[in-house]
């Protein structure tokens, strides 16, 4: 299950205004991409998804990479086979409920996000003025030359560490999560014996090992 929420986070908080009807962060089970947590399945497997959105204002067209999927379910029920819709992005409205099956049989990592280009993304809000509030790069303002990273807004190493050390992130492409983000999340069809590994072990596992291309040109640089 998959629930999307939109979420008004105004200056200097850190708790959503449940009463606005503005927003600007998007989660995915409560999370922004890339801390949303992917979702992990063996090759050849057929699997369901449920989208729900719980968004105050925007329909969310889900568009899923590298499969074609049928909507068999709406929030009213199961609908008849003869009625299911193939596709690989299904709209789903405020309030509404969407089920889509597929049989994961193309292996690799597949984004799955919000089509609509502005959920792909969170707010784009930097400091200006007097800083009013520590943040959690404060030790590098205060180290002359250190680099500012555009004031904190890439990723420290800490949160890479945060992000790639959960084990259903093991073994995916390195510097994945530049491009997971708002309303994002990872569908990995991975094969029975590496499936094994990433859910059921604690060995290590090396990057890209999900990708049967190889590693992308350049990705060692990322």
């Amino acid at each position: 299950v998959l629930m999307t929420q939109q979420f008004s986070m105004l200056p200097h908080t850190s708790i959503p205004n449940t009463t606005s009807m503005d927003w600007n962060f998007l989660t995915i089970n409560g999370r922004c991409g890339p801390y949303t947590t992917p979702l992990v399945c063996k090759l050849g497997e057929r699997i369901r998804i449920r989208f729900l959105n719980f968004s105050t204002l925007h329909q969310h067209p889900m568009h899923l990479h590298g499969h074609t999927f049928w909507v068999t379910a709406t929030e009213g029920g199961r609908i008849p086979e003869s009625a299911w819709i193939p596709g690989n992005t299904v709209i789903v409205g405020v309030a509404q409920s969407r089920e889509v099956e597929l049989i994961a049989n193309n292996p690799g990592d597949w984004v799955m996000h919000c089509h609509m280009f502005h959920h792909m993304m969170n707010h784009m809000m930097t400091q200006v003025g007097p800083i009013v509030r520590e943040n959690k790069n404060k030790a590098g303002f205060e180290v002359p030359g250190f680099p500012q990273m555009m004031s904190s807004a890439k990723l420290t190493k800490e949160d890479i560490h945060k992000l790639t050390s959960r084990r259903e992130t093991q073994g995916m492409r390195e510097g994945w999560y530049h491009g997971v983000h708002g309303l994002f999340t990872v569908l990995r069809v991975l094969p029975p014996d590496l499936y094994d590994k990433v859910m059921h072990t604690n060995d290590p596992i090396p990057p890209n090992s999900s990708n049967p291309y190889g590693p992308p040109p350049g990705s060692q640089k990322l």
